[in-house]
């Protein structure tokens, strides 16, 4: 939020030096209302650009933390399907301890508690967990854990994207470039 405060008072600065240019009528190129409009629109269309993109981000970042929530449980009902198959031969307890230390692994990496090679460290321990499972799951049970373990690393693999997504500040770069070559 700083950039847009930095951006928008930069184009408040021009704006005023503009005035204050043509009021003592000098001029650098001549200005026309046409060129100002036009500079109004190329600053809009551009804060528009970095603002959509950004918004994106976030909602996707949302989303993205609901897919995580969902695999997670997804993973849970699999152990406990694994447990009522193996009828007692299957401790579900090792998985879920696991499941539950890779949980607040992904929420502190999330906080920056954690680094992402904490956070895939932990996935490493679950997915060695979760084969133990094989043996009490039918195939199809077994395909559906494997999609979900990729699924879990996409979507962390994403979170760690968007942690260190860096285009709303390039955004008002380009912004403050276009603005320079128009002055």
């Amino acid at each position: 939020m700083r950039s847009l405060v930095v951006a928008m008072g930069i184009g408040a600065i021009v704006a005023c030096i503009k005035w204050i240019l043509l009021s003592y009528g000098m001029t650098f190129w001549d200005v026309t209302l046409v060129s100002i409009s036009g500079l109004s629109a190329g600053i809009f269309f551009i804060l528009a650009m970095t603002f959509q993109s950004s918004l994106s981000d976030y909602k996707r970042a949302d989303t993205t933390l609901g897919t995580i929530r969902g695999i997670l449980l997804s993973l849970n009902d699999i152990n406990t399907v694994a447990t009522m198959n193996a009828s007692g031969a299957h401790d579900p307890k090792p998985f879920t301890e696991q499941l539950i230390t890779c949980t607040n692994t992904i929420r502190q990496y999330c906080e920056t508690q954690a680094t992402f090679d904490a956070m895939q460290q932990a996935l490493n321990v679950l997915n060695h967990e979760s084969w133990k499972l094989h043996a009490h799951l039918t195939p199809d049970e077994v395909n559906v854990r494997l999609a979900h373990q990729e699924k879990l690393r996409t979507a962390t693999s994403h979170i760690a994207f968007l942690k260190d997504l860096k285009f709303p500040k390039i955004g008002y770069i380009f912004l403050y470039a276009f603005m320079m070559i128009l002055i």
